[in-house]
């Protein structure tokens, strides 16, 4: 009986070693799951989050277990980088997370859209059927209409897919059961203007502090303890190196943030640009239900117009998005200090 229940608690072992995600699937399969919730997955399911909070641990243990203030410095060290990473990892997926469920919201409008799209062809179809039975039109006429469905058909598809993909994507990183039906729910994400004012100081006293410039320097001062504790000559080679990174960290994140806040300047600019667009969008379409009134265009023309209206308000509501995603990214990184 004894060897069956070891047998029975090594296989549970191996499951949940080998297969995490199973394990932790089996939470929430009642009810839909929000935004909050993925969020909150990431801090508390995501295996790679959970792994580097044991290392760090690990290391914390070694650090008191050393025979010597230096080795247990390196601990410290190793520890708190890891929890540092954690930090870094953390925000990152959770800016994927969001990346993905923001699309979703824009592919499942562009989906309606699409079928709209596709109902106003079919009736235009059907009223070219009647007229060619009335002998108005020839059979010919159909076949731009056609391809112009099969076209909106593949497009659907295509859309439906990429909802499929942004949907896994989001189940993967937050270990959600792959038959978890997630809440996409309506969420207007408001344009907010990053603050630029001042944007040199800013940048300035974030390389100044920035973690990555502490960490090399405590690095450095690691490496030449060693080397000054040590009879090895070969241990100057790794004091050199520590001390050209040392060197580096400084230009190197001075570089990466100037690219980081140039590229949102990008996005708000395309902002700007498809805000335009969307006005001139919602003007023709107001022009157009005045030639609709006075029977210059059908209700069928006019219904075009309104999707074409509708199709660039999403790509306007894209272009916040994927802004307010890189603004979060470089106040996370304009803020990675000690």
């Amino acid at each position: 009986m004894k060897k069956y229940k070891y047998l029975i608690i090594i296989l549970t072992t191996m499951i949940i070693y080998f297969f995490p995600q199973s394990v932790a699937y089996s939470i929430t399969q009642n009810n839909d799951i929000n935004l909050e919730t993925l969020i909150s997955n990431i801090k508390n399911k995501n295996m790679d989050i959970k792994l580097l909070d044991e290392q760090s641990s690990i290391y914390l243990k070694k650090s008191s277990d050393a025979i010597d203030d230096t080795t247990e410095l390196d601990y410290q060290y190793k520890a708190a980088d890891l929890q540092h990473q954690k930090k870094a990892k953390m925000q990152s997926l959770e800016l994927e997370v969001k990346k993905s469920y923001y699309e979703c919201n824009a592919l499942k409008d562009e989906i309606a859209l699409t079928n709209d799209s596709l109902n106003n062809l079919n009736k235009k179809i059907d009223m070219l059927k009647k007229k060619i039975d009335l002998g108005l039109a020839k059979d010919n006429d159909l076949s731009t209409y056609i391809l112009q469905k099969s076209q909106i058909e593949a497009t659907l598809y295509d859309l439906n897919n990429q909802l499929q993909q942004n949907l896994l994507n989001i189940k993967k990183i937050c270990y959600i059961d792959i038959n978890q039906d997630i809440d996409i729910s309506q969420i207007q994400i408001t344009f907010e203007p990053f603050d630029d004012n001042d944007i040199e100081n800013k940048i300035k006293n974030s390389v100044e502090k920035s973690y990555d410039l502490s960490y090399k320097q405590n690095l450095y001062n690691l490496e030449l303890k060693k080397y000054n504790e040590s009879d090895i000559n070969s241990d100057l080679i790794a004091v050199k190196q520590a001390e050209v990174n040392l060197s580096d960290a400084k230009p190197s994140r001075e570089i990466e943030l100037w690219t980081l806040y140039y590229n949102l300047k990008n996005l708000e600019n395309n902002v700007y640009i498809e805000k335009i667009n969307y006005e001139n969008y919602i003007n023709n379409y107001n022009i157009s239900k005045i030639q609709y009134l006075n029977g210059q265009i059908n209700a069928l023309d006019l219904e075009d117009i309104r999707i074409a209206m509708e199709k660039q308000k999403i790509s306007y509501q894209r272009s916040i998005n994927s802004y307010m995603i890189s603004k979060e990214e470089f106040e996370n990184e304009l803020n990675d200090i000690v």
